[in-house]
């Protein structure tokens, strides 16, 4: 229910913010980075008739599917095939504020008069789920001291969780243009991220038995998705006007 919640509060807020702007110009872009965690990210920019301020709608799409073998060299080499699997959406929307407004170089003095650049404010929140499947199961040995040879041991380590997050966030950025229709925007800031985690399925094996897996770590999407609390927000992408 609180899921259904939130997504009705962000859709209703992306609804309610882009039917007051006046569309006169808006500028495509992808966000290089978000390919870091195995997802594409793209957002797209609507700015007012005086460039003074904007809104941005930010979507992306998670896949990523790892695969490892963990061998067992104590049963002539026999393997068992780990995954860890990723998939997940992500939706934001952010207001800017341009300081005084997005602006042409004619009217700055120190760029060429088509180029364009802008410094602004901007507050937003973004919701994102994922779904991830794992199987981390691993052999371990166990060494018998009275007849000094390792024995195997199958551990099974397998889950499929969800999680469900919301990340209300405040920035400062700076976007100009190359060629003049290249958009360079990047900014900076920070935010406090929310997630709720629901354990779908789990079939560990109950044994004390140590040992290695994590061959398959969840590496930067653990850093970057998963950290809950205040978290440092920062973004960089590349974009065409229309």
């Amino acid at each position: 229910m609180k899921n259904k919640y939130l997504l009705f509060l962000l859709l209703f807020g992306v609804k309610t913010a882009f039917s007051q702007e006046t569309k006169k110009e808006q500028i495509f872009k992808f966000h290089p980075f978000s390919l870091t965690t195995g997802a594409l990210g793209f957002s797209n920019e609507f700015l007012n008739e005086e460039k003074t301020r904007s809104l941005v709608i930010s979507y992306a799409f998670r896949y990523k599917n790892n695969s490892s073998d963990q061998v067992d060299y104590n049963a002539s080499g026999s393997s068992y095939e780990q995954f860890n699997n990723w998939k997940g959406l992500a939706l934001g929307i952010d207001r800017r504020f341009y300081v005084p407004a997005f602006q042409t170089g004619d009217k700055l003095g120190f760029m060429p008069d088509k180029s364009k650049l802008g410094v602004y404010l901007s507050a937003g929140i973004k919701a994102e789920y994922n779904h991830n499947d794992f199987d981390k199961s691993y052999f371990s040995q166990i060494y018998n001291n009275t007849q000094g040879t390792p024995t195997s041991v199958f551990i099974k380590n397998k889950e499929t969780n969800s999680y469900l997050s919301a990340m209300p966030n405040v920035n400062l950025g700076i976007q100009f243009t190359l060629f003049q229709n290249l958009y360079l925007d990047a900014f900076a800031g920070g935010g406090i991220r929310f997630i709720s985690k629901k354990q779908l399925a789990s079939d560990k094996s109950n044994s004390s038995v140590g040992g290695s897996y994590y061959n398959l770590g969840n590496g930067l999407i653990e850093s970057f998705t998963l950290k809950e609390g205040v978290v440092p927000n920062f973004g960089f992408s590349l974009g065409l006007n229309f």
